[in-house]
């Protein structure tokens, strides 16, 4: 597909059904994250369990996708979305029943949870077969780009809805959801072959711990990855301290508010434009030093600045974000097709995984240190990882072979 524009690869039925899916589907997700956590405090009133039924939603993300993701190959792309939309709405309508124990809930929710790097995985890796290689860059932006919208709607959706429905309702609205993907994929997806056989009495697990060796191996392609990865854990850094920021400089909670959408607004600009106008040699270059942009304006916490400054300072991070489009693409070319389901239900469960990390770290120092100086530190840190990766990864995007 020459020249793609977002109404080019909109034409293609199969990857209109792709977004119309995945627009449904995660809005359902966002709305049980808000769901179930209030539906655990009413039955239990406890705050901690309450806290508990939203991590449980993100920390089985790693394991399932270090562990499995080659379970993503071993078979025919469409029956696995389709299975795995129709797996979570069972698993989501069982938390309606009346009556569930908080445990089991917990455990429903860890399942699901443990589902979805593999999900997208398996989607990511089918961009590419319907658009092309240069087309999917841009199909892999649409795709980020409404799930961040969906994150900043969705869980303003859930609290709106639960004002007006019961959390078991919301849940059984998510459940629905899960099934209308499932229809849209079912209707417009082409069966296609899985791209790796498994291999008779080799499990799932041995499969996706030679995926790990083949990936970790190679030196550019694992640089690639801890590029991708490293700088959003410094990033959600101001994130996690929103609220603790605005107390430091002495404006009201609501403020944070601010803070918290500047980073996806300035990410959703950038990733547009890069995605769209830039070649990918353009797009190669501009990995390094978009990098830097993405973790440097941290460096300016250290002088807390008001939340107008520091809203600025985010926005600016999230422009930097568009340094992950170039590297999308080595990451496709560096794997073997029949890895890369695989390939792609790591990427993404390490990169969610460990911006949940990040978050955490950040929680924990800002207990000995003010929230500025541990956003100055998360800046050095972003930094310091930068310069160390930035020559490698300079070299391995130069030996592609792209077109101008």
């Amino acid at each position: 597909m020459a020249q793609p524009t977002y109404r080019k690869i909109l034409s293609a039925s199969e990857f209109r059904g792709v977004v119309f899916s995945h627009m449904v589907s995660i809005l359902g997700d966002l709305v049980t994250k808000v769901a179930l956590p209030v539906l655990v405090y009413q039955r239990t009133d406890s705050s901690f369990l309450s806290a508990a039924a939203f991590a449980v939603g993100f920390l089985p993300q790693m394991a399932s996708g270090l562990l499995f993701a080659s379970v993503v190959d071993r078979y025919p792309p469409r029956t696995f979305l389709i299975a795995c939309d129709v797996l979570r709405a069972a698993l989501v309508l069982l938390m309606v029943v009346p009556g569930m124990p908080v445990a089991v809930l917990l455990l429903l929710l860890f399942v699901s949870a443990a589902i979805t790097p593999l999900y997208r995985g398996a989607r990511l890796a089918l961009v590419p077969a319907i658009l092309g290689k240069e087309a999917q860059v841009l199909g892999r932006s649409l795709l980020i780009s409404i799930t961040q919208i969906a994150q900043v709607a969705g869980f303003g959706l859930g609290g709106a809805l639960l004002l007006i429905i019961t959390p078991t309702e919301a849940l059984a609205l998510d459940a629905a959801t899960f099934l209308l993907s499932a229809g849209l994929l079912a209707i417009t997806l082409t069966s296609r072959p899985a791209s790796s056989a498994a291999t008779p009495g080799r499990s799932a697990f041995a499969d996706t711990r030679s995926l790990l060796r083949d990936m970790f191996s190679a030196p550019d392609l694992r640089a690639v990855l801890l590029l991708n990865w490293i700088p959003p854990v410094c990033t959600i850094a101001p994130v996690a301290l929103a609220v603790a920021y605005t107390s430091e400089v002495d404006t009201s909670p609501s403020s944070a508010a601010v803070l918290m959408l500047a980073m996806p607004l300035g990410a959703l600009l950038s990733e547009g434009v890069v995605s769209r106008f830039a070649s990918p040699r353009l797009r190669d270059r501009m990995v390094i030093p978009v990098s830097w942009l993405a973790v440097a304006p941290l460096l300016g916490f250290g002088l807390q600045p008001g939340i107008p400054v520091a809203g600025v300072l985010m926005f600016l991070c999230g422009i930097g974000s568009a340094y992950s489009v170039g590297l999308f693409n080595f990451i496709i070319n560096a794997t073997s097709q029949a890895q890369l389901g695989g390939a792609m239900g790591v990427n993404n469960s390490v990169a969610m995984s460990s911006q949940g990390v990040g978050a955490l770290v950040a929680g924990a120092v800002s207990a000995l240190a003010p929230p500025s100086t541990v956003l100055l530190g998360a800046g050095v840190v972003g930094i310091v990882a930068t310069a160390l990766l930035g020559s490698r990864v300079r070299n391995a995007l130069a030996g592609q072979e792209l077109p101008a």
